[in-house]
């Protein structure tokens, strides 16, 4: 009876109904609280914030998280700084990451969200700071990375680059990027390469989430998704960030 009765509003609303536990993949948040418990999370890196979209879900999500955003362009940082003005554990830096410090421009979209240092499809750019992960966290005394996101419209790979220590180590416990399938023209990083990049330093694909077709339906193929990386301490079994820190005798 409660089955057909499902089924029923399923087909009037043209939707799913789960009532115990969405299936792996569906929600990146209820997947890390159901596998770890969200309190664990103490340390969130948000790479490429933009205007604060993720560090306002991530303050939300992990109650007991301090939340690092870096965003290099100044009018989007000033943004990034109101929206997130009233939020206690966030931090707001104005510089990117990659792999050596440096200066370089960035260009600049009418949308914020595809300023891309890479591509270059506006007659508008900006000097940008960049400098490296390994390096900051030296510097800010931090030991372990929970949940590091990486947004750079295709720069990951020279973000990644700049954190080879603290991915060697295993410090970065859950490394979330935006990436495409397959290589492209577009403005993401391919999939293969971030495979390639990581797992050598043992990390394995935890999900993946936020699939996007391309515009407008004009293919049925994907045109970008966000891959959840896991580090091989937290991948075992009973794992959480909180023991994987302990056992590394590190100060929680």
């Amino acid at each position: 009876m409660i089955h057909a009765a499902t089924k029923a509003v399923e087909k009037v609303l043209r939707c799913r109904i789960f009532r115990d536990s969405l299936p792996r993949g569906a929600d990146m948040f209820f997947d890390l609280e159901r596998h770890f418990g969200s309190h664990e999370f103490k340390t969130i890196f948000d790479i490429g914030a933009n205007v604060g979209q993720s560090a306002r879900a991530y303050h939300r999500a992990f109650s007991k998280a301090d939340v690092y955003c870096f965003e290099p362009v100044s009018e989007t940082f000033d943004e990034l700084k109101k929206n997130t003005a009233t939020l206690q554990r966030v931090r707001t830096f104005h510089f990117g990451f990659g792999r050596q410090r440096s200066t370089c421009f960035i260009h600049l979209n009418n949308d914020s969200r595809m300023n891309s240092i890479l591509h270059n499809e506006t007659s508008r750019e900006e000097s940008i700071e960049i400098q490296r992960v390994d390096e900051f966290v030296e510097t800010a005394s931090i030991g372990f990375i929970d949940l590091m996101k990486v947004d750079t419209e295709g720069f990951e790979l020279e973000v990644l680059g700049g954190a080879e220590r603290m991915l060697r180590e295993h410090r970065i416990l859950l490394l979330h990027v935006e990436c495409e399938p397959l290589q492209t023209d577009q403005a993401f990083v391919p999939f293969t390469d971030l495979i390639r990049l990581l797992r050598p330093y043992g990390y394995d694909l935890f999900g993946i989430y936020d699939q996007q077709p391309f515009w407008l339906a004009s293919k049925h193929t994907l045109l970008y998704f966000n891959a959840l990386f896991i580090s091989p301490e937290l991948a075992k079994h009973g794992a959480t960030p909180e023991s994987v820190r302990l056992s590394r005798c590190e100060k929680v």
